[in-house]
């Protein structure tokens, strides 16, 4: 009977870390106006049957989940050049159900996933400017760092496979390059994320998990001025399509009928799920 509930918790569990916000973000080392407060929220639905392992005794599985994002960013300078600190708390609700050894299984998660907070500084090519010094910034080469960290805030029962949350600590220590080329923008941010033991693994077990290695790519396109068009390479999110493969940011000055002048102060990035740039 373990063997039956730890199969069907070890597919759930599976889908969980796929509810995860993903750090993934186009500009992630550009410069921002210090001074800037950003609150972020976000709702994901997915459905759909799921493909397993043929080594597990299941079939016919499928999945419904809802996750809703709350998250909050702001700007800083510090040694002549800008930063950024930012957090996100999501809610997920998982439900699975499908056939264990034949016979109909069904299970129901939901909670606080992993709380995650991330502190980005930028060295070179991004001064600390103020929404009034910044309307005269024109980005060259920007080299940064950031370091993500999730802590085990989250849903967790340690006599259960199934939960929301990971109950262990991650670290990502990440570098940024960003290159403007004319009305074009290259990025490249290679990464590696830790993950602490998992000492309370269903009982007294613990769970060890290898150090993940990625690096991300990104282009971008200013088409006019005030407006954005990003493409991340191998990466979908919560953007506006404005044709297949383009996702479009609206950024910079306010040019409503209404104001009588560009105002850099205004920043506008429409995503869902990270903290944005």
């Amino acid at each position: 009977m373990r063997f039956v509930t730890a199969a069907v918790s070890l597919f759930i569990g599976v889908l969980g870390t796929t509810l995860r916000a993903q750090d993934l973000e186009p500009r992630a080392y550009s410069n921002s106006p210090i001074g800037l407060n950003f609150v972020i929220a976000g709702y994901d639905y997915a459905s759909g049957t799921v493909l397993t392992d043929p080594s597990l005794p299941l079939e016919n599985v499928s999945n419904e989940s809802h996750v809703g994002v709350l998250g909050f960013a702001t700007t800083f300078g510090a040694f002549g050049q800008s930063g950024q600190f930012g957090l996100i708390v999501p809610y997920a609700s998982l439900a699975a159900k499908g056939l264990v050894f034949g016979l109909p299984h069904t299970r129901y998660v939901d909670g606080f996933t992993d709380t995650a907070f991330r502190l980005s500084m930028n060295f070179v090519g991004a001064p600390a400017l103020t929404a009034a010094e910044f309307k005269n910034y024109h980005q060259d080469f920007v080299f940064g760092m950031s370091l993500r960290l999730t802590a085990p805030l989250s849903q967790y029962d340690g006599d259960k496979l199934v939960n929301i949350g990971t109950n262990r600590w991650s670290f990502k220590p990440e570098i940024g390059f960003s290159k403007a080329f004319g009305p074009w923008t290259v990025e490249l941010a290679p990464g590696v994320t830790f993950y602490t033991d998992k000492r309370d693994f269903f009982g007294d077990k613990t769970r060890e998990v290898a150090p993940l290695y990625a690096v991300q790519s990104g282009l971008s396109y200013t088409f006019t001025p005030g407006y954005r068009a990003q493409d991340l390479f191998g990466k979908r999110t919560g953007t506006i399509p404005i044709r297949p493969g383009i996702l479009l940011t609206i950024s910079g000055q306010n040019r409503a009928k209404r104001a009588q002048s560009n105002d850099p102060r205004i920043r506008v990035v429409v995503r869902e799920g990270s903290v944005i740039k």
